[in-house]
Protein backbone atom coordinates (compact mmCIF):
# COMPACT_ATOMS: atom_id res chain seq x y z
CA UNK A 1 0.00 0.00 0.00
CA UNK A 2 1.46 3.54 -0.52
CA UNK A 3 0.19 5.02 1.99
CA UNK A 4 -0.68 4.07 5.96
CA UNK A 5 -4.06 5.63 6.36
CA UNK A 6 -5.94 5.29 9.91
CA UNK A 7 -10.09 5.47 10.24
CA UNK A 8 -11.27 5.36 13.70
CA UNK A 9 -14.80 6.05 15.15
CA UNK A 10 -14.52 9.46 17.35
CA UNK A 11 -16.01 8.72 20.58
CA UNK A 12 -17.84 11.32 22.18
CA UNK A 13 -18.40 10.42 26.23
CA UNK A 14 -17.22 13.33 28.88
CA UNK A 15 -15.73 11.83 31.64
CA UNK A 16 -17.25 15.26 33.48
CA UNK A 17 -17.36 18.86 32.66
CA UNK A 18 -14.04 19.68 34.46
CA UNK A 19 -12.36 17.33 32.64
CA UNK A 20 -10.37 16.59 35.69
CA UNK A 21 -8.55 13.54 35.96
CA UNK A 22 -6.96 13.45 39.55
CA UNK A 23 -7.92 11.05 41.57
CA UNK A 24 -6.81 9.81 45.28
CA UNK A 25 -4.03 7.74 43.60
CA UNK A 26 -2.53 10.56 41.96
CA UNK A 27 -0.17 13.12 43.18
CA UNK A 28 0.18 16.65 42.48
CA UNK A 29 3.65 18.79 43.12
CA UNK A 30 3.34 22.94 42.86
CA UNK A 31 6.05 24.63 40.90
CA UNK A 32 6.53 28.29 42.64
CA UNK A 33 7.82 31.06 39.74
CA UNK A 34 10.55 32.78 40.44
CA UNK A 35 10.36 36.04 41.95
CA UNK A 36 12.28 38.18 38.67
CA UNK A 37 10.65 37.46 35.90
CA UNK A 38 13.31 38.20 33.04
CA UNK A 39 12.31 41.51 30.45
CA UNK A 40 8.67 41.57 31.56
CA UNK A 41 7.36 44.76 31.84
CA UNK A 42 3.89 44.85 34.01
CA UNK A 43 1.59 47.78 34.73
CA UNK A 44 3.21 50.68 37.66
CA UNK A 45 1.76 49.02 40.82
CA UNK A 46 0.07 45.33 39.75
CA UNK A 47 1.03 42.06 38.76
CA UNK A 48 -0.93 41.74 35.81
CA UNK A 49 -0.97 41.88 31.76
CA UNK A 50 -4.03 42.81 29.95
CA UNK A 51 -5.49 40.82 27.74
CA UNK A 52 -6.17 42.11 24.46
CA UNK A 53 -9.27 41.15 21.85
CA UNK A 54 -6.73 38.43 20.13
CA UNK A 55 -5.76 37.07 23.16
CA UNK A 56 -9.49 36.33 24.42
CA UNK A 57 -9.50 32.75 23.59
CA UNK A 58 -9.72 30.42 26.93
CA UNK A 59 -9.59 27.08 25.81
CA UNK A 60 -6.58 24.81 26.08
CA UNK A 61 -3.58 23.68 24.01
CA UNK A 62 -3.31 20.24 24.83
CA UNK A 63 -0.16 18.41 23.79
CA UNK A 64 1.29 14.95 25.01
CA UNK A 65 4.93 13.06 24.34
CA UNK A 66 5.15 9.98 25.15
CA UNK A 67 8.59 8.46 26.23
CA UNK A 68 9.88 5.46 25.73
CA UNK A 69 10.76 5.54 29.66
CA UNK A 70 11.12 7.61 33.12
CA UNK A 71 11.22 11.29 33.43
CA UNK A 72 13.01 12.39 36.26
CA UNK A 73 10.81 14.57 38.35
CA UNK A 74 13.26 16.53 40.43
CA UNK A 75 14.95 17.50 36.82
CA UNK A 76 11.64 18.40 34.93
CA UNK A 77 10.26 20.82 38.51
CA UNK A 78 13.81 22.30 38.26
CA UNK A 79 13.43 22.88 34.56
CA UNK A 80 10.05 24.21 34.82
CA UNK A 81 11.19 26.62 37.64
CA UNK A 82 14.13 28.21 35.56
CA UNK A 83 11.24 28.45 32.40
CA UNK A 84 9.15 30.34 34.28
CA UNK A 85 11.64 33.09 34.50
CA UNK A 86 11.51 33.14 30.54
CA UNK A 87 7.44 32.44 30.00
CA UNK A 88 6.13 34.22 33.21
CA UNK A 89 2.81 34.51 32.14
CA UNK A 90 2.52 30.68 32.23
CA UNK A 91 2.73 30.70 36.16
CA UNK A 92 -0.32 32.71 36.09
CA UNK A 93 -4.34 33.16 36.07
CA UNK A 94 -7.17 35.14 34.49
CA UNK A 95 -8.88 37.72 36.60
CA UNK A 96 -11.50 40.63 35.43
CA UNK A 97 -10.46 43.52 35.92
CA UNK A 98 -12.71 46.28 37.65
CA UNK A 99 -14.13 47.92 33.66
CA UNK A 100 -14.53 44.01 33.60
CA UNK A 101 -12.04 43.50 30.83
CA UNK A 102 -10.01 40.24 31.00
CA UNK A 103 -5.95 40.07 32.51
CA UNK A 104 -3.61 37.60 33.48
CA UNK A 105 -2.36 38.19 37.01
CA UNK A 106 1.36 36.59 37.52
CA UNK A 107 2.87 34.88 40.00
CA UNK A 108 0.86 31.40 40.95
CA UNK A 109 2.68 27.89 41.22
CA UNK A 110 1.72 25.71 38.40
CA UNK A 111 0.80 22.14 39.22
CA UNK A 112 2.19 18.68 38.06
CA UNK A 113 0.29 16.16 38.37
CA UNK A 114 1.88 12.31 38.65
CA UNK A 115 -0.50 9.30 38.00
CA UNK A 116 0.12 5.59 37.45
CA UNK A 117 -2.44 3.78 34.39
CA UNK A 118 -1.73 -0.10 34.22
CA UNK A 119 -4.60 -0.58 31.75
CA UNK A 120 -3.24 -1.15 27.85
CA UNK A 121 -3.84 1.68 25.49
CA UNK A 122 -4.65 1.98 22.06
CA UNK A 123 -4.31 4.65 19.48
CA UNK A 124 -8.34 4.49 19.50
CA UNK A 125 -7.95 5.43 23.28
CA UNK A 126 -5.58 7.76 23.11
CA UNK A 127 -7.67 9.99 20.62
CA UNK A 128 -10.43 9.99 22.36
CA UNK A 129 -12.18 13.33 23.32
CA UNK A 130 -10.88 13.14 27.16
CA UNK A 131 -8.17 10.35 27.98
CA UNK A 132 -6.81 9.91 30.91
CA UNK A 133 -3.57 10.94 30.36
CA UNK A 134 -4.89 14.26 29.82
CA UNK A 135 -5.15 16.71 32.45
CA UNK A 136 -6.43 20.08 30.94
CA UNK A 137 -7.84 23.45 32.49
CA UNK A 138 -11.26 22.68 33.85
CA UNK A 139 -12.96 24.95 31.08
CA UNK A 140 -13.30 24.93 27.63
CA UNK A 141 -14.57 28.01 26.39
CA UNK A 142 -14.80 30.47 29.46
CA UNK A 143 -12.93 30.58 33.01
CA UNK A 144 -15.10 29.04 35.61
CA UNK A 145 -15.71 31.90 38.70
CA UNK A 146 -13.16 30.69 40.89
CA UNK A 147 -10.51 31.44 38.62
CA UNK A 148 -7.73 32.14 41.34
CA UNK A 149 -7.37 27.80 41.81
CA UNK A 150 -7.55 27.48 38.00
CA UNK A 151 -4.18 27.46 36.49
CA UNK A 152 -3.11 28.93 32.91
CA UNK A 153 -0.92 26.12 32.90
CA UNK A 154 -1.00 22.35 33.75
CA UNK A 155 1.81 19.51 33.53
CA UNK A 156 0.22 15.66 34.04
CA UNK A 157 2.88 12.69 33.74
CA UNK A 158 1.29 9.43 33.44
CA UNK A 159 3.24 5.95 34.18
CA UNK A 160 2.27 3.28 31.90
CA UNK A 161 3.01 1.11 33.21
CA UNK A 162 2.81 -2.50 31.30
CA UNK A 163 4.86 -1.01 28.69
CA UNK A 164 7.59 1.02 30.98
CA UNK A 165 6.23 4.53 28.97
CA UNK A 166 5.72 8.10 30.39
CA UNK A 167 2.76 10.34 28.71
CA UNK A 168 4.09 13.62 29.45
CA UNK A 169 0.87 15.99 28.69
CA UNK A 170 1.24 19.93 28.76
CA UNK A 171 -1.78 22.38 28.60
CA UNK A 172 -1.84 25.72 28.28
CA UNK A 173 -4.45 28.00 27.64
CA UNK A 174 -4.80 29.79 24.37
CA UNK A 175 -4.71 33.42 26.53
CA UNK A 176 -0.70 32.49 26.78
CA UNK A 177 0.09 30.95 23.80
CA UNK A 178 -1.34 29.88 20.18
CA UNK A 179 0.30 26.73 18.77
CA UNK A 180 2.96 28.50 17.04
CA UNK A 181 4.40 29.90 19.94
CA UNK A 182 3.39 26.84 22.25
CA UNK A 183 6.23 24.13 20.69
CA UNK A 184 8.33 27.35 20.67
CA UNK A 185 8.51 27.41 24.44
CA UNK A 186 7.82 23.76 24.80
CA UNK A 187 11.33 23.68 22.96
CA UNK A 188 12.73 25.90 25.57
CA UNK A 189 11.92 23.67 28.76
CA UNK A 190 13.48 20.85 26.27
CA UNK A 191 16.24 22.35 26.05
CA UNK A 192 16.66 23.08 29.89
CA UNK A 193 15.58 20.03 31.11
CA UNK A 194 18.41 18.37 28.74
CA UNK A 195 20.52 20.45 30.28
CA UNK A 196 21.11 24.17 28.55
CA UNK A 197 21.68 27.24 29.92
CA UNK A 198 19.21 29.74 30.99
CA UNK A 199 21.18 32.28 29.50
CA UNK A 200 21.24 30.55 26.26
CA UNK A 201 17.16 30.61 25.79
CA UNK A 202 15.59 33.60 24.88
CA UNK A 203 13.07 34.91 26.79
CA UNK A 204 9.09 35.51 25.63
CA UNK A 205 8.10 38.57 24.47
CA UNK A 206 5.16 40.79 25.16
CA UNK A 207 4.55 42.99 23.08
CA UNK A 208 1.44 41.29 21.82
CA UNK A 209 -0.56 42.11 25.69
CA UNK A 210 1.46 45.21 26.29
CA UNK A 211 1.71 47.21 23.19
CA UNK A 212 -0.64 49.30 21.27
CA UNK A 213 -3.75 47.79 19.79
CA UNK A 214 -4.20 47.59 16.06
CA UNK A 215 -5.47 50.67 14.65
CA UNK A 216 -9.41 50.24 14.40
CA UNK A 217 -11.30 50.47 11.74
CA UNK A 218 -14.76 52.26 11.25
CA UNK A 219 -17.65 49.95 11.80
CA UNK A 220 -19.49 51.54 9.01
CA UNK A 221 -16.80 51.88 6.59
CA UNK A 222 -15.50 49.80 3.38
CA UNK A 223 -12.35 48.85 5.06
CA UNK A 224 -14.45 47.05 7.84
CA UNK A 225 -17.13 44.98 5.83
CA UNK A 226 -14.16 43.92 3.03
CA UNK A 227 -12.20 42.55 6.24
CA UNK A 228 -15.11 41.90 8.10
CA UNK A 229 -16.02 39.25 4.78
CA UNK A 230 -12.84 37.83 4.81
CA UNK A 231 -13.51 36.61 8.11
CA UNK A 232 -17.26 35.44 8.18
CA UNK A 233 -16.68 33.30 11.33
CA UNK A 234 -16.07 36.61 13.67
CA UNK A 235 -19.68 38.00 12.49
CA UNK A 236 -21.71 35.86 15.22
CA UNK A 237 -21.14 35.15 18.62
CA UNK A 238 -22.21 32.38 20.99
CA UNK A 239 -22.78 32.32 24.66
CA UNK A 240 -20.32 29.79 26.78
CA UNK A 241 -22.62 26.96 27.07
CA UNK A 242 -24.23 27.08 23.61
CA UNK A 243 -21.00 27.02 22.14
CA UNK A 244 -19.43 23.98 24.30
CA UNK A 245 -22.57 22.15 22.80
CA UNK A 246 -21.81 23.14 19.67
CA UNK A 247 -17.97 21.94 19.58
CA UNK A 248 -19.25 18.28 21.38
CA UNK A 249 -22.21 17.87 18.94
CA UNK A 250 -20.24 18.81 16.00
CA UNK A 251 -17.85 15.04 17.17
CA UNK A 252 -21.11 13.20 17.15
CA UNK A 253 -21.49 10.75 14.52
CA UNK A 254 -17.65 11.03 12.67
CA UNK A 255 -14.52 9.61 11.84
CA UNK A 256 -11.32 10.17 12.76
CA UNK A 257 -8.88 9.97 9.60
CA UNK A 258 -5.19 9.84 9.51
CA UNK A 259 -2.98 10.02 6.20
CA UNK A 260 0.35 9.67 6.47
CA UNK A 261 2.10 11.42 3.11
CA UNK A 262 6.07 10.16 2.59
CA UNK A 263 8.22 12.45 0.84
CA UNK A 264 7.93 11.04 -2.97
CA UNK A 265 4.37 10.85 -2.68
CA UNK A 266 4.28 14.28 -1.91
CA UNK A 267 6.81 15.53 -5.16
CA UNK A 268 4.46 13.44 -7.27
CA UNK A 269 1.62 15.24 -6.08
CA UNK A 270 3.56 18.47 -6.76
CA UNK A 271 4.73 17.61 -10.16
CA UNK A 272 1.29 16.62 -11.13
CA UNK A 273 -0.47 19.23 -10.03
CA UNK A 274 2.24 22.00 -11.89
CA UNK A 275 2.24 19.60 -14.86
CA UNK A 276 -1.49 20.26 -15.22
CA UNK A 277 -1.21 23.87 -14.83
CA UNK A 278 -1.44 26.79 -17.65
CA UNK A 279 1.13 27.77 -19.76
CA UNK A 280 2.70 30.83 -17.71
CA UNK A 281 1.18 29.66 -14.25
CA UNK A 282 4.21 30.24 -11.54
CA UNK A 283 4.16 26.49 -10.02
CA UNK A 284 2.52 25.47 -6.91
CA UNK A 285 4.80 24.00 -3.68
CA UNK A 286 3.50 21.53 -1.24
CA UNK A 287 1.87 23.88 1.43
CA UNK A 288 -0.79 24.75 -1.15
CA UNK A 289 -1.07 21.32 -3.32
CA UNK A 290 -1.64 18.90 0.11
CA UNK A 291 -4.67 20.58 1.42
CA UNK A 292 -5.73 21.41 -2.48
CA UNK A 293 -6.09 17.84 -2.95
CA UNK A 294 -7.35 16.97 0.02
CA UNK A 295 -9.91 19.63 -0.74
CA UNK A 296 -10.88 17.48 -3.95
CA UNK A 297 -10.77 14.14 -2.42
CA UNK A 298 -13.55 15.50 0.44
CA UNK A 299 -15.82 16.76 -2.45
CA UNK A 300 -15.55 13.46 -4.12
CA UNK A 301 -16.39 11.02 -1.23
CA UNK A 302 -19.06 13.29 -0.62
CA UNK A 303 -20.37 12.86 -3.64
CA UNK A 304 -21.05 16.60 -4.40
CA UNK A 305 -19.44 19.70 -4.80
CA UNK A 306 -19.72 20.18 -0.30
CA UNK A 307 -16.88 22.66 -0.06
CA UNK A 308 -16.41 25.40 -2.32
CA UNK A 309 -14.32 27.83 0.01
CA UNK A 310 -11.46 27.62 2.67
CA UNK A 311 -10.93 28.77 5.71
CA UNK A 312 -7.03 29.70 6.03
CA UNK A 313 -4.47 29.74 9.31
CA UNK A 314 -2.08 32.39 9.01
CA UNK A 315 0.44 33.80 11.59
CA UNK A 316 1.41 37.61 11.86
CA UNK A 317 4.20 37.65 14.21
CA UNK A 318 7.45 38.91 12.15
CA UNK A 319 5.04 40.21 9.91
CA UNK A 320 5.34 44.03 8.30
CA UNK A 321 2.84 47.09 8.84
CA UNK A 322 1.53 48.94 5.57
CA UNK A 323 3.93 51.89 4.88
CA UNK A 324 2.99 55.02 7.15
CA UNK A 325 1.43 52.89 9.76
CA UNK A 326 2.85 53.25 13.45
CA UNK A 327 1.80 49.66 14.45
CA UNK A 328 4.22 46.90 14.43
CA UNK A 329 2.70 43.52 14.50
CA UNK A 330 3.91 41.14 17.26
CA UNK A 331 7.66 40.03 17.13
CA UNK A 332 8.42 36.26 16.94
CA UNK A 333 8.83 36.07 19.99
CA UNK A 334 6.01 37.33 21.07
CA UNK A 335 3.76 34.90 23.38
CA UNK A 336 -0.32 35.04 23.37
CA UNK A 337 -2.57 34.36 20.42
CA UNK A 338 -1.18 36.20 16.87
CA UNK A 339 -2.83 34.58 14.27
CA UNK A 340 -5.82 34.66 12.32
CA UNK A 341 -8.07 32.73 10.00
CA UNK A 342 -9.25 34.46 6.88
CA UNK A 343 -12.20 32.73 4.05
CA UNK A 344 -11.48 32.65 1.20
CA UNK A 345 -14.52 33.70 -1.64
CA UNK A 346 -16.27 30.86 -3.15
CA UNK A 347 -14.00 29.29 -5.78
CA UNK A 348 -15.34 28.14 -9.25
CA UNK A 349 -17.42 24.98 -9.24
CA UNK A 350 -15.34 23.54 -12.71
CA UNK A 351 -12.33 23.64 -9.90
CA UNK A 352 -13.74 21.94 -6.95
CA UNK A 353 -12.61 18.56 -8.16
CA UNK A 354 -8.92 19.93 -10.16
CA UNK A 355 -6.21 19.98 -7.11
CA UNK A 356 -3.97 21.71 -9.44
CA UNK A 357 -6.37 24.51 -10.14
CA UNK A 358 -7.34 24.93 -6.54
CA UNK A 359 -3.53 24.45 -5.27
CA UNK A 360 -3.17 28.01 -7.44
CA UNK A 361 -5.87 29.55 -5.77
CA UNK A 362 -5.86 28.50 -2.21
CA UNK A 363 -1.68 29.97 -2.68
CA UNK A 364 -3.11 33.46 -3.99
CA UNK A 365 -5.73 33.89 -0.94
CA UNK A 366 -2.85 33.42 1.17
CA UNK A 367 -0.84 35.60 -0.97
CA UNK A 368 -3.42 38.27 -1.26
CA UNK A 369 -4.31 37.76 2.72
CA UNK A 370 -0.58 37.99 3.62
CA UNK A 371 -0.33 41.68 2.01
CA UNK A 372 0.22 44.49 4.36
CA UNK A 373 -2.88 46.39 4.19
CA UNK A 374 -4.87 43.40 4.00
CA UNK A 375 -3.60 41.55 7.27
CA UNK A 376 -3.72 44.58 9.00
CA UNK A 377 -7.08 45.49 8.06
CA UNK A 378 -7.76 41.78 9.20
CA UNK A 379 -5.83 41.94 12.21
CA UNK A 380 -7.97 45.20 13.52
CA UNK A 381 -11.12 43.50 13.03
CA UNK A 382 -10.07 40.47 14.54
CA UNK A 383 -9.12 42.51 17.86
CA UNK A 384 -12.33 44.80 17.07
CA UNK A 385 -14.71 41.62 17.04
CA UNK A 386 -12.92 39.83 19.79
CA UNK A 387 -13.18 42.49 22.49
CA UNK A 388 -17.04 43.54 20.80
CA UNK A 389 -17.92 39.86 21.50
CA UNK A 390 -16.36 39.46 24.85
CA UNK A 391 -18.24 42.61 26.44
CA UNK A 392 -21.31 40.52 25.87
CA UNK A 393 -19.71 36.90 27.23
CA UNK A 394 -20.12 35.38 23.53
CA UNK A 395 -17.82 33.44 21.49
CA UNK A 396 -17.59 33.23 17.77
CA UNK A 397 -17.28 29.75 16.23
CA UNK A 398 -13.97 30.04 14.69
CA UNK A 399 -14.21 26.63 13.21
CA UNK A 400 -16.24 25.25 10.13
CA UNK A 401 -20.06 24.43 10.33
CA UNK A 402 -21.99 21.71 8.71
CA UNK A 403 -23.96 23.68 5.16
CA UNK A 404 -21.49 26.62 4.88
CA UNK A 405 -19.24 25.58 2.29
CA UNK A 406 -15.70 25.77 4.14
CA UNK A 407 -13.19 23.47 4.87
CA UNK A 408 -10.65 24.49 7.21
CA UNK A 409 -7.12 24.50 6.44
CA UNK A 410 -4.11 25.01 8.99
CA UNK A 411 -0.95 22.83 6.67
CA UNK A 412 0.63 26.26 6.20
CA UNK A 413 3.09 25.58 8.19
CA UNK A 414 4.59 22.20 9.45
CA UNK A 415 5.13 22.49 13.33
CA UNK A 416 8.66 21.17 14.11
CA UNK A 417 8.27 18.88 17.08
CA UNK A 418 11.78 18.59 19.05
CA UNK A 419 10.89 17.80 22.38
CA UNK A 420 12.07 14.56 23.66
CA UNK A 421 12.99 15.27 27.25
CA UNK A 422 16.68 13.32 26.93
CA UNK A 423 15.24 10.13 24.88
CA UNK A 424 15.98 11.50 21.18
CA UNK A 425 13.44 13.11 18.75
CA UNK A 426 13.85 9.82 16.82
CA UNK A 427 12.15 7.92 19.79
CA UNK A 428 9.51 10.22 21.31
CA UNK A 429 5.95 10.37 19.80
CA UNK A 430 3.45 13.51 19.56
CA UNK A 431 -0.13 13.51 19.84
CA UNK A 432 -2.61 17.05 19.81
CA UNK A 433 -6.10 16.93 20.89
CA UNK A 434 -9.00 17.30 19.32
CA UNK A 435 -9.25 16.30 15.83
CA UNK A 436 -11.54 18.81 14.29
CA UNK A 437 -14.69 18.11 11.68
CA UNK A 438 -13.41 19.17 8.36
CA UNK A 439 -10.74 20.71 9.90
CA UNK A 440 -7.14 19.38 8.24
CA UNK A 441 -3.88 19.88 10.32
CA UNK A 442 -0.76 18.35 9.44
CA UNK A 443 2.89 17.50 11.77
CA UNK A 444 5.89 15.47 11.20
CA UNK A 445 4.57 12.13 11.19
CA UNK A 446 5.75 10.55 14.41
CA UNK A 447 8.35 7.55 14.90
CA UNK A 448 8.14 4.14 15.04
CA UNK A 449 9.65 1.36 16.19
CA UNK A 450 10.73 -1.63 14.05
CA UNK A 451 10.77 -5.15 14.23
CA UNK A 452 14.89 -5.36 14.94
CA UNK A 453 14.02 -2.69 17.78
CA UNK A 454 15.40 0.29 15.81
CA UNK A 455 13.32 3.47 15.84
CA UNK A 456 12.70 5.24 12.32
CA UNK A 457 12.31 9.01 12.62
CA UNK A 458 9.85 9.60 9.68
CA UNK A 459 10.70 13.08 9.62
CA UNK A 460 10.41 13.13 6.02
CA UNK A 461 6.54 12.09 6.30
CA UNK A 462 3.28 14.41 6.86
CA UNK A 463 0.90 13.20 8.95
CA UNK A 464 -2.78 14.56 8.20
CA UNK A 465 -5.13 14.20 10.81
CA UNK A 466 -9.38 15.40 10.94
CA UNK A 467 -12.78 14.37 11.56
CA UNK A 468 -15.49 13.83 8.72
CA UNK A 469 -18.89 12.47 8.64
CA UNK A 470 -19.28 9.14 10.18
CA UNK A 471 -18.69 6.24 7.52
CA UNK A 472 -17.38 8.21 4.73
CA UNK A 473 -13.51 7.90 6.49
CA UNK A 474 -12.79 4.32 4.79
CA UNK A 475 -14.08 5.98 1.43
CA UNK A 476 -12.14 9.04 1.61
CA UNK A 477 -8.48 6.09 2.90
CA UNK A 478 -9.21 4.22 0.06
CA UNK A 479 -9.77 7.49 -2.91
CA UNK A 480 -6.22 8.44 -1.65
CA UNK A 481 -4.45 5.34 -1.59
CA UNK A 482 -5.73 4.87 -4.94
CA UNK A 483 -5.01 7.65 -6.18
CA UNK A 484 -1.13 7.28 -5.08
CA UNK A 485 -0.76 3.93 -5.98
CA UNK A 486 -2.15 4.66 -9.51
CA UNK A 487 0.14 8.09 -9.78
CA UNK A 488 3.13 6.34 -8.16
CA UNK A 489 2.94 2.89 -10.65
CA UNK A 490 2.62 5.83 -13.59
CA UNK A 491 5.63 7.87 -12.13
CA UNK A 492 8.00 4.83 -12.26
CA UNK A 493 6.60 3.84 -15.94
CA UNK A 494 7.46 7.48 -16.84
CA UNK A 495 11.72 7.05 -15.36
CA UNK A 496 12.64 4.80 -17.93
CA UNK A 497 11.26 7.31 -20.53
CA UNK A 498 13.00 10.37 -18.74
CA UNK A 499 16.58 8.57 -18.90
CA UNK A 500 16.81 7.66 -22.40
CA UNK A 501 15.68 11.70 -23.36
Amino acid sequence: MAIRCIVTPWHTEVVSRTMSSVDMQDEVFWVHPPTQPIGLRTRVGTRTMPLSGMNQIFNPCNQVFILPGPIDLDRLQKAIQSWLILVPHAAGRLTKEKDHSWAIKLSYPIPITVSNYAGTYTEDELYNVFPPILDPIPWVYWPPQDMENHPLTRFKITNLTRTGETAVAIHMCHAVVDGISLFRVLNMLNDLYCGAKLTSQKPVSFENYLGPPPPYLDPTGDAYARALERTPILKKGYDPETHLNKWMQSMLDTDRVDLYFTKDQMEILVQRANALLPAGTAHVKAASVLPAYLFTVLNRAYGRPKFNRALSVLGVRGQSAPEGSSYEFPSKTSGGMAIVQTVSEPFPTKDLFDFSALAVRLRDHTVDSMKPDTLLDITSVYEQRQLELAKKEEIAWMLPEDGDGILGINLMHRTEVRIHFGYGANQCRFITWPAIKHYLRAFMANPVQLDNGKWDARDDVIHVMFLVEKGFGNRIRDMVCEDLDAWTAEDARRQPLRAKM
